[in-house]
């Protein structure tokens, strides 16, 4: 509960940064039918035409994120859900602590419904998983998600894990990013033409990284 003066008080959904049970795989701050928020749903029970999944670290969640998902949200008419993976989806034996991720949570607060999942997650493991899902991602991320090394089985691994994205009804959103001195978009990736339809240009340019800010706050 929560004071809502004149000695009332109002009921409030489970807080990330306090509750101490579980919280994986449950979204927190989901808009609620009033114009509040909703108490959380496991990610299982999403209905996936109503949202756009937003994978990330979030480290520290910043101006280019929001921006990101206020454009994501205008083209779609879909409401963006930020997902934080517990284990890093390539150097799987980074994880992060329980801590660390309440803290990371605690940043989408009365701005965006947000979901912690244990699993590693590489992009393509996510559309695979949530049927229908719209997902919101950056240039670079495409590059590295459409190279050969990051899969055991190498390029047949990919091209399988395509297939089934797209007959899961996955569509990836790419924002163009400034990457190695140059704006990376869409058009400059060689996207696997017969699973080109999937992938959907939002053209809203993020020249922002959280590293960057880490390296300002000395971090």
């Amino acid at each position: 509960f929560e004071p809502a003066g004149d000695g009332k008080v109002t009921a409030m959904p489970k807080r990330i940064d306090e509750d101490p049970d579980v919280f994986f795989d449950l979204v927190f701050d989901l808009p609620s039918a009033d114009g509040g928020l909703a108490e959380p749903l496991r990610i299982d029970q999403i209905d996936w035409s109503d949202y756009v999944l937003f994978p990330g670290s979030f480290n520290p969640l910043h101006y280019g994120h929001l921006e990101m998902a206020k454009w994501m949200e205008y083209r779609t008419g879909r409401k963006v859900i930020f997902q934080i993976s517990q284990h890093h989806p390539v150097k799987t034996h980074l994880a992060f602590d329980e801590e660390l991720l309440r803290a990371r949570l605690s940043q989408f607060r009365y701005r965006h419904p947000v979901v912690v999942t244990p699993h590693h997650g590489l992009y393509i493991d996510k559309g695979k998983l949530f049927a229908g899902a719209h997902i919101l991602m950056g240039a670079d991320a495409l590059v590295h998600m459409l190279n050969f090394d990051f899969y055991e089985r190498g390029e047949s691994e990919l091209r399988e894990g395509l297939t089934l994205c797209q007959e899961n009804g996955t569509i990836f959103w790419v924002v163009d990013r400034r990457w190695e001195g140059n704006v990376l978009t869409l058009k400059d990736i060689e996207v696997p033409f017969a699973h080109r339809r999937m992938f959907q240009q939002l053209s809203a340019v993020n020249e922002i990284s959280s590293s960057q800010i880490r390296g300002q706050q000395g971090r």
